[in-house]
């Protein structure tokens, strides 16, 4: 079969992502994959340290 122009451009076209491209598809999944398993439910709160913090001085 004869290779035509578009075969040879694809071809051409191809690269790595690297690895902070692979990083960052490993973190995504990973909080993806805990998404799901939570049943799509996570909440995040912030907790103050410090609880006078509300006070003026």
């Amino acid at each position: 079969m004869a290779e035509t122009q578009i075969n040879r451009i694809d071809n051409g076209r191809r690269r790595q992502i690297g690895s902070i491209g692979t990083m960052v598809r490993v973190v995504l999944g990973l909080g993806l994959l805990a998404y799901g398993l939570s049943g799509g439910t996570i909440v995040v709160s912030t907790v103050s340290c410090n609880p006078d913090s509300s006070r003026s001085a």
